[in-house]
């Protein structure tokens, strides 16, 4: 049996992503600004900018799977997952967090130390990120 969302639970998933690929945005442009570093404190903090846009590309990347599971795109979803696995980023599959993505209109956060080295690459590869 083939179960149809409701336009509010697409709507919940799809806002999730939307408000995840704003920040990324926002990071990317804010990276941008810093083009030229002027001192330590200049690198340091295009450093933790390019970390928070790192993060928030894998979380994109882990969002994206489970909006699209949620709306019942499944081939979508693994091959947004299998693009994921390439990058090293392993996806949380406890049942308290898909539920928890399901029920909120906000990001979840993946548990800390899911993060791998090919992140930067994935923040690199998404659109508008050089």
């Amino acid at each position: 049996m083939i179960v149809t969302p409701t336009d509010a639970e697409i709507l919940r998933a799809v806002r999730r992503v939307h408000d995840l690929e704003r920040r990324h945005e926002e990071l990317r442009a804010r990276l941008e600004s810093m083009d030229e570093a002027r001192g330590p404190e200049d690198v340091a903090e295009q450093n933790r900018c390019g970390e928070a846009m790192a993060a928030t590309a894998e979380t994109l990347l882990i969002e994206s799977v489970y909006a699209l599971e949620e709306i019942g795109l499944s081939l979508a979803a693994r091959a947004v997952e299998v693009t994921a696995a390439a990058e090293g980023i392993t996806l949380p599959r406890a049942a308290a967090h898909r539920e928890h993505a399901a029920a909120s209109p906000e990001p979840s956060v993946p548990p800390t130390g899911r993060r791998r080295s090919g992140v930067r690459r994935v923040a690199r590869r998404l659109p508008g990120v050089r």
